[in-house]
């Protein structure tokens, strides 16, 4: 496994300012900035509640008439992966078998 693959991250909600992100990768300095970033035929979808962020857990889904806009990071393999534990409140091993490289 490449361990210096970088990953796009598109951020939405509370990870798209420097702070909400370094929740999970630490000093965002540490990471490139991040960039305006749309994405043709998909959609954010908030559905149901969630208690550990007292809010609406969201996905995406595809939908051919929208865009989706958010924020596109470049992470490394170990940031991703922390972004993944934190947002699903699971370990790093279990969100490091999710991350692709």
């Amino acid at each position: 496994m490449d361990i210096h693959h970088e990953f796009r991250y598109l951020a939405y909600g509370s990870n798209l300012v420097p702070h909400g992100l370094a929740r999970y990768v630490g000093t965002v300095a540490d990471v490139a900035d991040g960039e305006h970033a749309e994405v043709p035929g998909w959609h954010l979808r908030l559905q149901g509640h969630s208690t550990r962020w007292d809010g609406s857990p969201a996905t995406i889904v595809p939908d051919p008439s929208t865009r989706l806009v958010g924020r596109a990071w470049t992470l490394d393999r170990g940031s991703l992966v922390g972004v993944v534990a934190g947002e699903a409140g699971t370990t790093a091993d279990r969100a490091a078998s999710a991350v692709e490289t």
